[in-house]
Protein backbone atom coordinates (compact mmCIF):
# COMPACT_ATOMS: atom_id res chain seq x y z
CA UNK A 1 0.00 0.00 0.00
CA UNK A 2 1.66 3.20 -1.15
CA UNK A 3 -1.02 5.80 -0.44
CA UNK A 4 -0.65 7.59 2.90
CA UNK A 5 -4.37 8.25 3.37
CA UNK A 6 -5.35 4.66 2.58
CA UNK A 7 -2.69 3.35 4.96
CA UNK A 8 -3.78 5.77 7.70
CA UNK A 9 -7.44 4.77 7.28
CA UNK A 10 -6.59 1.06 7.37
CA UNK A 11 -4.42 1.32 10.48
CA UNK A 12 -6.90 3.61 12.23
CA UNK A 13 -9.68 1.11 11.47
CA UNK A 14 -7.60 -1.69 12.98
CA UNK A 15 -7.16 0.28 16.20
CA UNK A 16 -10.91 1.00 16.27
CA UNK A 17 -11.72 -2.69 15.75
CA UNK A 18 -9.43 -3.82 18.57
CA UNK A 19 -10.90 -1.20 20.90
CA UNK A 20 -14.44 -2.31 20.04
CA UNK A 21 -13.56 -5.96 20.64
CA UNK A 22 -12.05 -5.11 24.01
CA UNK A 23 -15.09 -3.05 25.00
CA UNK A 24 -17.26 -6.06 24.18
CA UNK A 25 -15.03 -8.30 26.30
CA UNK A 26 -15.16 -5.81 29.18
CA UNK A 27 -18.96 -5.79 29.11
CA UNK A 28 -19.09 -9.60 29.16
CA UNK A 29 -16.26 -10.21 31.62
CA UNK A 30 -17.01 -12.21 34.72
CA UNK A 31 -14.42 -13.08 37.32
CA UNK A 32 -14.55 -15.64 40.10
CA UNK A 33 -12.29 -13.58 42.34
CA UNK A 34 -10.85 -10.11 42.85
CA UNK A 35 -7.39 -11.20 41.72
CA UNK A 36 -8.69 -12.09 38.27
CA UNK A 37 -10.56 -8.81 37.99
CA UNK A 38 -7.46 -6.83 39.03
CA UNK A 39 -5.29 -8.71 36.55
CA UNK A 40 -7.79 -8.01 33.80
CA UNK A 41 -7.91 -4.30 34.68
CA UNK A 42 -4.11 -4.16 34.68
CA UNK A 43 -3.96 -5.74 31.22
CA UNK A 44 -6.69 -3.38 29.97
CA UNK A 45 -4.68 -0.42 31.27
CA UNK A 46 -1.62 -1.62 29.37
CA UNK A 47 -3.73 -2.08 26.24
CA UNK A 48 -5.17 1.43 26.55
CA UNK A 49 -1.66 2.90 26.80
CA UNK A 50 -0.75 1.04 23.63
CA UNK A 51 -3.87 2.45 21.94
CA UNK A 52 -2.71 5.94 22.88
CA UNK A 53 0.74 5.18 21.48
CA UNK A 54 -0.72 3.84 18.22
CA UNK A 55 -2.97 6.90 17.86
CA UNK A 56 0.03 9.18 18.48
CA UNK A 57 2.00 7.42 15.73
CA UNK A 58 -0.97 7.68 13.39
CA UNK A 59 -1.36 11.41 14.02
CA UNK A 60 2.35 11.93 13.37
CA UNK A 61 2.05 9.96 10.15
CA UNK A 62 -0.96 11.99 9.05
CA UNK A 63 0.91 15.23 9.65
CA UNK A 64 3.82 14.22 7.41
CA UNK A 65 3.98 15.20 3.78
CA UNK A 66 3.38 12.61 1.12
CA UNK A 67 7.10 12.20 0.49
CA UNK A 68 8.05 11.71 4.16
CA UNK A 69 5.21 9.52 5.44
CA UNK A 70 6.93 6.28 4.52
CA UNK A 71 9.59 7.08 7.13
CA UNK A 72 6.83 6.93 9.76
CA UNK A 73 5.32 3.69 8.49
CA UNK A 74 7.69 1.44 10.43
CA UNK A 75 6.79 3.13 13.72
CA UNK A 76 3.08 2.78 13.01
CA UNK A 77 3.51 -0.87 12.04
CA UNK A 78 5.41 -1.53 15.27
CA UNK A 79 2.83 0.27 17.41
CA UNK A 80 -0.02 -1.70 15.80
CA UNK A 81 1.86 -4.96 16.20
CA UNK A 82 2.46 -4.18 19.86
CA UNK A 83 -1.21 -3.29 20.32
CA UNK A 84 -2.36 -6.52 18.65
CA UNK A 85 0.01 -8.54 20.85
CA UNK A 86 -1.45 -6.87 23.96
CA UNK A 87 -4.99 -7.57 22.77
CA UNK A 88 -4.21 -11.21 21.98
CA UNK A 89 -2.71 -11.61 25.45
CA UNK A 90 -5.92 -10.37 27.04
CA UNK A 91 -8.02 -12.66 24.86
CA UNK A 92 -5.90 -15.72 25.65
CA UNK A 93 -6.03 -15.08 29.39
CA UNK A 94 -9.60 -13.98 29.88
CA UNK A 95 -11.85 -15.35 27.20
Amino acid sequence: MENKNEYYDLMNSRVDELQAELEKMKSEAYFHDDAGAKEFQNDVGIFEKKVDDARKHLMELKSKGDAAWSDMKEGVDHALSDLKFSFDKIVSRFK
